[in-house]
């Protein structure tokens, strides 16, 4: 407004200057030199505008859209960590090794069961079996970390508090919520509740032979079993233990000894069958990852792509068979 106000102030060439002042005048010069700095109006463009911003409300072409290369997911070849483990019993009908929630792992070798910590790299000996008791078949984390079940030769179950490092009741090899559930070489599957110290609150008949494998789901209402007899049964813990199991399948062609359910998928259970069967089957159609593990050639652990079972990943760093695996 003050340059503006300045133009109607200054004389145009046709005007006279009779009337002004010489010291008025030269104001008006130097006000015009200073402000206008020799230009007759107040906007003037010398040069082309600068050209418009795309609009944001543009819809985007494929000629202006930037490709963005997918990063791939990088899977290490090498082991974290390499224990040893002398005297693990080389049988994929045992269960020697489970992972707890406090991030302890719990292997059983031969008469010993040993705790590795992973947040401090330390191992300690829970304890050590003697006479018909050993060797240790199987070991079983509760889901609060702090309790872990051991199943022995002589058909007897100890559970452990592991914070105190002493024994507890007699009981299973699977714990899950206030159930501690085993299944024998007999093929019968039992159920303990621990709160109670009742002998036996279920029974599941429905395997021929030794049961080689059990697993709840995360919900706490199906177990599923596998049996050296080739079976796979899914139980409904809310039925009669009378009845036969609410599912049962008979695809296998060997020991069904690998039965896991899926950690964030209640629906989605694999298993995987003996040396025979060499085939790992879910019971579900989403689409997750998984791993395997196997013997020679490669003794490798596999990460596959389920259904599609395009191959991942191959881990090679085991020179002998791969027997044993716990999910974290």
């Amino acid at each position: 407004m003050e340059i503006a106000e300045a133009l109607l102030n200054i004389l145009t060439k046709d005007e006279s200057t009779a009337e002004l002042s010489p010291s008025r005048a030269a104001y008006r010069k130097l006000l015009a030199d200073t402000m206008l700095q020799g230009r007759t109006r107040v906007l003037c463009f010398s040069n082309r505008p600068r050209t418009p911003l795309r609009s944001l409300l543009e819809p985007l072409t494929p000629t202006n859209i930037q490709p963005v290369a997918k990063k791939r997911r990088h899977i290490p070849q090498g082991p974290k960590q390499t224990l040893d483990v002398p005297n693990i019993i080389a049988d994929d009908q045992l269960n020697v090794l489970d992972w707890g929630s406090e991030d302890v792992l719990a292997i059983a070798l031969d008469d010993a069961v040993y705790l590795w910590n992973d947040a401090n790299e330390s191992i300690t000996e829970l304890v050590t079996v003697t006479g018909s008791s050993a060797p240790i078949t199987s070991v079983g984390w509760a889901p609060d970390g702090r309790h872990l079940a051991t199943g022995q030769s002589d058909a007897t179950v100890v559970l452990y508090d592991v914070t105190a490092m002493k024994p507890g009741h007699l009981r299973g090899t699977i714990i899950i919520f206030s159930q501690l559930t085993t299944g024998g070489a007999d093929g019968l599957i039992k159920t303990n509740d621990i709160r109670s110290m009742r002998p036996v609150v279920n029974h599941f008949r429905g395997h021929d032979d030794a049961v080689c494998g059990l697993r709840w789901s995360s919900c706490g209402k199906y177990l599923a079993s596998g049996g050296k007899d080739q079976l796979l049964n899914i139980w409904d813990i809310s039925r009669s233990d009378d009845l036969p199991p609410l599912h049962r399948f008979n695809d296998h062609t060997a020991a069904v000894r690998g039965v896991v359910w899926c950690p964030f998928e209640n629906n989605l259970l694999a298993s995987g069958g003996g040396e025979t069967d060499r085939c790992i089957k879910f019971w579900s159609k989403k689409e997750h990852e998984l791993l395997s593990s196997h013997g020679p050639d490669k003794n490798q652990i596999t990460v596959w792509k389920y259904p599609s079972m395009f191959k991942i990943a191959e881990l090679t760093q085991h020179t002998d068979s791969v027997l044993y695996m716990s999910q974290v």
